[in-house]
């Protein structure tokens, strides 16, 4: 999901759902009995390596048998289509060596593991005893040579259930090395049957793709899928030579390699293989609507679904992804029911709380997704991926302190993924902390270096800074890197100083994203100010027509009624103020600017009442305080005017405010008479613009014009004289000569 911070800092996150794909011919069955708690902890380790490692489907019984089947059937179902087995020995129940031996029998490769501790579990034969009478009973140790006598010279690894890491490793290793053993075994699956003079040479063809559908995804590159392609053409050509039928397992490996490599269209093609022989195909169904999904075609995806879940009623992936799917053709409620019969199925998959949690938070239930979140982290605590959208909803909400303790602990599963350096930055951005913004931007550039959207961030960063110079650097750097990218084109007249220079980088984005809506109201904000008023609102009619939320945009409103205050049209304005507070009544700017209009209108009492709620939503912003003074001023309440002034002057920063507050305690104090405080301040005022020389030889005084306009006469004319000296129209002498006159 795409998201924005402000308009110009652009963050990625990832929120989008787990969906699993059935690796028919690419998968591991785990055989155990042991109910100790250490056992799921294995299994957890065994999925890491296994299946998020080498995209491996693993199953296990407990998961795979349904309320109304055989659980015999379902073992030897299991048994026979997967492409190896791992045994955890611990327990050494009947149930377990049979189906190690079943899977021995069917020559499937079988790596086997045995906790250094393990014990027989005697204990729980007795199922006629009382649990007290369990107890007394002692579990004896496993011994290899006296309990597994027959098959001693089968390999087995001990782990210890204390150090899954190391069990990790060692899980890695025996796979590598049985890695040949495995493809051969997919080869085998594969391979038609009645084959016996052509074998040669099917299998050697069909030992490309084997070797293909053994690697990852992420191992799987361009020149792969076209020797795949190249292979497939044999195979076929083959098929028809020596009148044989490929197996399913066969179409369901390149399914799945090209769902895989996201080619979802031609993965669809190996589905229809297998459903055009039978139509009953659960998993060919389910597998057809997980590619539909990735298309986006969501609709075909449900009837495939659908019609998969009429088979099966019991699987509780297809549900998931029927969730995910209702939820995308906005039939939230029965996504969430969807959602939940998952959950009823396993509620130890992490992946269901996961992707329920994405439907809450596409219906913006931000609490509820939250929760949903934290029982995924629960169940997968290495999971980052849950952290990382508990953070966006967090964010969303507005406690930020715990979506930073939650992005920091995502950045602890993975320091080196720079997407979520980003996504930190673009919460911090949100709270204004620039500097530190920069530090996690820098964290992403040091993993990728070349990626232009990362230096565009850091380019805007730099602006908030006050270091535009560096921000025009890094922007242009970024262009090297992407000439056709609208969002830097967009960040970049964001940057400049220039309305007209701004105005090209607008209509470069533009150029190269027609619906950039962001872009084009920006470019009518530009012309604006340079004075092009028709040109602007033209701009802003054509936002309206491109912006599918308008009616709810904040954004166009506001930069409409600045455009018409500007055009001396204050009741127009005041009608797109009037709109942006209804959508927030938060947006301090639009009580700012209504109540400009009002005072243009001479509504002074509703003016001072924007001013006094600009100050309530900023009580600590100097230019808020100042809009409160004018207002006094106008209103003839000159003590309090003077008195807002000081407390602006108090906390001013920046060189406008600082000599605004000393123009308008000047201008009370004149209208109150009080011409020793007006030459006191005078003085201070001098003193200031004298430390700051260079400076105010570039200010524009003309804001300031209106706000006179209305004094009486002789303050009036003051005023402008003073206003003189700050342009250095007239001199210090001068103006003194004019101040000790008036």
């Amino acid at each position: 999901m795409r998201f924005k911070k402000d308009e110009e800092f652009i963050s990625e996150v990832e929120i989008k759902p787990k969906t699993e794909l059935e690796q028919v011919t690419k998968s591991c069955f785990i055989v155990f009995s042991s109910r100790e708690e250490h056992i799921e902890n294995v299994i957890d380790s065994i999925e890491m390596v296994i299946k998020d490692k080498y995209d491996f489907t693993v199953k296990r019984l407990d998961k795979e048998i349904g309320s109304d089947e055989s659980q015999y059937e379902t073992i030897l179902d299991l048994s026979k289509e997967c492409s190896f087995g791992i045994v955890i020995l611990d327990g050494l129940r009947p149930n377990l060596m049979f189906e190690y031996g079943l899977l021995k029998g069917l020559g499937k490769q079988v790596m086997a593991f045995k906790e250094k501790n393990a014990k027989v579990d005697v204990r729980n034969f007795y199922i006629d005893k009382t649990e007290s009478e369990r107890e007394d009973i002692e579990n004896p140790k496993i011994d290899y040579d006296k309990h597994l006598s027959d098959i001693k010279d089968r390999n087995y690894k001990e782990y210890d259930k204390n150090n899954l890491r190391d069990f990790r490793q060692i899980l890695d290793d025996d796979f590598v090395k049985h890695k040949q053993d495995i493809i051969n075994e997919i080869m085998r699956m594969m391979t038609p049957k009645g084959l016996i003079s052509e074998e040669g040479l099917m299998s050697e063809q069909l030992n490309v793709i084997a070797n293909k559908l053994a690697k990852t995804a992420k191992e799987l590159i361009d020149q792969d899928e076209l020797e795949i392609d190249q292979t497939v053409k044999i195979i076929d050509d083959l098929a028809k030579e020596f009148r044989v039928e490929m197996p399913a397992e066969y179409y369901f490996g390149l399914g799945n390699i090209y769902s895989n490599r996201q080619k979802y269209d031609k993965a669809i093609v190996y589905y229809d293989r297998i459903l055009e022989r039978n139509q009953e195909d659960e998993v060919a169904l389910a597998n057809k609507g997980h590619a539909f999904f990735h298309l986006g075609r969501f609709s075909e995806a449900l009837a495939c679904i659908d019609k998969a879940l009429e088979i099966d009623q019991q699987d509780a992936v297809a549900w998931s992804v029927r969730a995910l799917i209702l939820s995308e053709l906005g039939k939230l409620d029965d996504a969430i029911e969807s959602h939940d019969k998952a959950l009823k199925l396993d509620p130890k998959e992490w992946v269901f709380w996961y992707n329920k949690g994405v439907t809450l938070y596409s219906s913006s239930m931000n609490e509820e997704a939250i929760e949903c979140y934290d029982k995924a982290i629960e169940l997968n605590p290495g999971v980052k991926y849950a952290l990382i959208n508990k953070c966006s909803a967090l964010d969303k909400i507005g406690r930020f302190d715990e979506a930073l303790k939650c992005i920091d602990k995502a950045l602890e599963r993975d320091p080196k993924d720079a997407k979520i350096w980003e996504f930190k930055a673009g919460i911090l951005y949100d709270l204004g902390k620039f500097d530190d913004v920069l530090v996690c931007i820098n964290e992403a550039l040091e993993i990728e270096p070349e990626n232009y959207g990362f230096l565009g961030n850091k380019a805007y960063t730099l602006h908030k800074l006050g270091r535009t110079d560096d921000a025009l650097e890094c922007i242009d750097k970024a262009l090297k890197i992407n000439q056709k990218d609208a969002i830097l084109w967009y960040q970049k007249g964001r940057i400049t100083k220039d309305f007209n220079e701004a105005i090209k980088y607008f209509d470069k984005a533009l150029e190269f994203n027609p619906d950039h809506v962001e872009a084009l109201c920006s470019k009518g904000s530009e012309l604006s100010n340079i004075g092009k008023y028709d040109d602007a609102l033209k701009i802003f009619d054509e936002v309206e027509k491109k912006c599918e939320g308008y009616d709810t945009c904040e954004i166009i409103s506001m930069s409409k009624g600045i455009t018409l205050s500007k055009m001396g049209k204050s009741e127009e304005a005041i009608k797109h103020f009037d709109k942006v507070i209804e959508l927030n009544p938060e947006y301090a700017d639009a009580y700012s600017s209504r109540g400009a209009a009002y005072t243009h209108l001479k509504q002074y009492e509703r003016a001072k009442e924007d001013f006094k709620k600009l100050l309530d939503l900023n009580p600590n912003e100097a230019i808020a305080m100042l809009n409160l003074s004018e207002s006094y001023i106008i209103t003839k309440n000159y003590v309090n005017a003077h008195e807002m002034a000081e407390r602006a002057l108090s906390i001013a920063e920046e060189h406008e405010a600082i000599i605004m507050s000393h123009f308008t305690m000047i201008c009370s104090s004149l209208l109150q008479n009080k011409t020793e405080d007006a030459t006191s301040q005078l003085n201070r005022l001098i003193d200031y613009l004298e430390k700051i020389k260079e400076w105010a030889l570039t200010w524009d005084f003309s804001d300031v014009a209106p706000a006179i306009s209305r004094l009486d006469e002789d303050a009036k004319s003051l005023m402008l004289s003073l206003i003189e000296l700050l342009e250095n129209k007239i001199t210090l002498d001068e103006f003194k000569h004019n101040f000790v006159a008036q």
